[in-house]
């Protein structure tokens, strides 16, 4: 991700211009997501994108990678 903007490596925010790409790069990377929104100040529509209905989330055994079909295509 760092190739492409300069980012937190802990933290996240769900207000900010690039707060979808970081929380789907976080999603994908398989990485924890901690939220650092300033009290009263999050978007909860993202927030939910990342979790299941219940709340739970899901977790990765090992980071996203990229794919063959994906690299030489």
């Amino acid at each position: 991700m760092d190739d492409l903007c300069h980012s937190s490596k802990r933290n996240a925010v769900s207000v900010h211009p690039m707060a979808e790409y970081h929380a789907a790069a976080r999603a994908v990377g398989g990485c924890a997501i901690y939220v650092s929104d300033k009290p009263g100040n999050h978007d909860f529509d993202l927030l939910r994108k990342l979790v299941l209905p219940d709340g739970s989330i899901l977790r990765a055994k090992l980071p996203g990678r990229p794919t063959g079909d994906c690299l030489f295509s």
